[in-house]
């Protein structure tokens, strides 16, 4: 998904440059149509339904499948025991803080380069998209470290998901605060950004984690409620976001 956003802001620059910002929209939705074609015709349940797949690969995912997993086909998703969780929701909630900074930056980075800083459509869409690599590089390197943490049992599994989701969260609140302070410095407000948004990676080893600990047999099912539920953000922030700045970025144009 970070690749995904990294190629598609500067992608959605250029076509808003080059034709117009509807263009955007109708391309994005061509691609994703044929990545769904691809991924209906490749794409299978389990590897045993798979007509393709080599003995060999087929051997080493069956092995390495964990012991916890049911295999059944059958297995019924306890939808009243998974909503009624404790555990489910304090998970959810967590995770709702870490997306609602990481939508924010998202959905307001654009726009604050273009405002605030005077930047091009092309030079705020590059600069959008570059974070989420960043993202996806720390989320390789935390989650190599929060691994090292429990192989060597120098933290507990509960302890290494809490200090990821703090890094999450309060790693993201931190930076956040630095860029509302770095005023109409835009490298300073380039790193911060950026901070911002790669940190997030950290989510990988933790609240995203916390589902497979919580119930492996059902974690994708969790993780797609998790999402039902934390989608909100991305509509509730950029109404915060637009309450708070009232008529503020004429203010900041005119400073300027």
């Amino acid at each position: 998904s970070s690749v995904g956003a990294a190629v598609t802001y500067p992608l959605c620059a250029f076509i808003i440059d080059w034709i117009n910002w509807r263009a955007a929209f109708y391309i994005t939705s061509i691609i994703g149509i044929i990545w769904y074609c691809f991924w209906f015709f490749l794409v299978y349940d389990t590897p045993k339904e798979h007509p393709r797949i080599h003995e060999n690969e087929f051997n080493h995912i069956v092995e390495s499948l964990g012991d916890t997993v049911s295999t059944s086909q059958n297995v019924k998703v306890p939808w009243k025991e998974l909503l009624l969780s404790g555990p489910v929701w304090i998970t959810i909630i967590a995770h709702w803080g870490g997306v609602w900074g990481f939508l924010t930056f998202m959905t307001q980075a654009p726009s604050y380069f273009n405002f605030v800083h005077g930047w091009n459509i092309n030079a705020t869409g590059l600069l959008s998209g570059l974070p989420h690599v960043l993202r996806m590089i720390f989320s390789y390197i935390y989650s190599i470290f929060s691994d090292w943490l429990l192989r060597t049992q120098r933290m507990s599994h509960k302890n290494v998901r809490k200090l990821a989701n703090f890094v999450t969260t309060g790693g993201g609140a931190l930076f956040t605060l630095g860029l509302s302070f770095s005023g109409c410095q835009p490298i300073l407000a380039i790193i911060f950004m950026m901070a911002g948004t790669a940190i997030n990676g950290a989510v990988s080893a933790g609240t995203l984690a916390v589902f497979v600990d919580l119930s492996p047999n059902f974690a994708s099912v969790l993780l797609g409620f998790c999402g039902l539920v934390t989608t909100g953000a991305g509509f509730i922030s950029p109404l915060i976001v637009g309450i708070l700045t009232n008529h503020r970025v004429i203010n900041v144009k005119s400073a300027n």
